[in-house]
């Protein structure tokens, strides 16, 4: 009897709370590295080596930490789909009130609900590019 209670239980224990890595690759903490603005002409110039100020992004299940450099700590929603990232809700510190746009501009965006293309995902670096945007990220 003891046999078949177990045979229940355990598999119970062992999965109930696994909430970790639901987003794959982009789940982690990520340095922001470089900032590059796109032009109408499609040329690219790399504005901001931001490597230095220590900005990260961290993900995990389904929010998002922007804490480092000259900005406030922040937290907000994200969504991820295939190949594309829209950020959301983003509002300071444990989520008292809704973030201002001179409060994101520290962290790369240039807005308060930012879409994103994945260009580039490994376990070791991202890039986004959003329409006027890319952000360059290194796993930290």
């Amino acid at each position: 009897m003891k046999k078949i209670i177990l045979l229940f239980v355990l598999p119970l224990l062992t999965t109930s709370c696994y909430k970790a890595f639901v987003n794959g690759k982009l789940d982690g903490m990520w340095q922001l590295t470089s900032i590059d603005t796109l032009h109408y002409d499609n040329t690219i110039t790399t504005d901001y080596e931001i490597k230095n100020e220590q900005v990260f992004y961290s993900v995990q299940i389904h929010l998002l930490s922007l804490r480092g450099g000259k900005g406030p700590y922040i937290l907000g929603r994200f969504k991820h789909e295939k190949d594309s990232l829209f950020l959301y809700d983003l509002r300071l510190g444990q989520g008292e009130s809704p973030c201002k746009l001179q409060d994101v501009k520290n962290f790369g965006l240039d807005c308060l609900e930012p879409r994103f293309g994945i260009k580039k995902l490994t376990h070791k670096e991202m890039i986004l590019r959003s329409d006027s945007l890319t952000l360059n990220f290194r796993k930290y």
